[in-house]
């Protein structure tokens, strides 16, 4: 399946509150994942997360031939955390790093799952935890309908309104909400092991076109506040 100089995929996600990591053996097409719900120490984390799944998976990093991480949206922070790692390693190993959506990593989930009925769109919905959500969607066997797009609650049902809808993501209080949807059973976070066979099958297709740069995709700007302690100046100690 693969034409990956070395026989493992290493996936990595820290765009929602987890820190999610998957190697998958395109050799023995076995995938080793952990996964670990945490609203803050990603960057503690993730690296002796990656430690420990590559032992479990009898792999080294060595056998790493290419590295897929979520680039948002999401958490400011949480990505970046993601990227940087990715990005280190890529440089260490001399191998490819390239990049998916998180919503796409979401309705992967959802399909691995078998939770997708004939005839549903599935729409990826996460809370921005500043009064909106990102909202994409997807046909049911995965390919996007939209672009990923930050909207109000009161915008939700325009955007699903021609669909019938299954919606997955950390939003299920609103989407038990929206007219018509149906909620996915108990899908927050991504399942890195089922977007990092997503990853060979797409290698295979079109190396790195079939993906995006491992560069964040925010939607928006951090949330940046000004101190409310004036700074001194140079001019305040003459």
């Amino acid at each position: 399946m693969s034409d990956l100089s070395k026989p493992c995929i290493l996936a990595i996600d820290t765009s929602m509150a987890a820190c999610n990591v998957a190697v998958f053996d395109t050799i023995s097409m076995a995938g080793t994942s952990r996964a670990e719900p945490m609203a803050r120490g990603q960057s503690e984390d993730l690296v002796p997360m990656i430690n420990d799944v590559l032992s479990m998976a009898e792999r080294s990093y060595n056998d790493v031939g290419l590295i897929v991480v979520t680039v948002g949206p999401g958490a400011f922070t949480g990505v970046r955390i993601a990227l940087s790692a990715a990005r280190a390693f890529g440089l260490t190993l001399n191998c490819p790093v390239v990049g998916v959506l998180s919503t796409d990593a979401l309705a992967q989930t959802l399909i691995a799952r078998g939770d997708v009925h004939d005839g549903e769109t599935i729409m990826a919905l996460m809370d921005t935890k500043r009064g909106d959500y990102y909202a994409q969607l997807f046909t049911a066997e995965g390919a996007a309908l939209t672009e990923p797009l930050v909207m109000k609650r009161d915008e939700l049902p325009d955007l699903i309104a021609e669909h019938s809808v299954v919606v997955v993501g950390d939003c299920q209080h609103i989407a038990a909400t929206l007219n018509g949807a149906r909620v996915a059973s108990e899908i927050v976070f991504p399942d890195m092991d089922r977007m990092a066979r997503v990853a060979a099958i797409r290698w295979a297709r079109g190396g790195a076109e079939a993906f995006l740069s491992p560069e964040p995709v925010y939607l928006r700007g951090a949330e940046v506040s000004q101190p409310k302690k004036k700074g001194r100046t140079i001019a305040d100690n003459q």
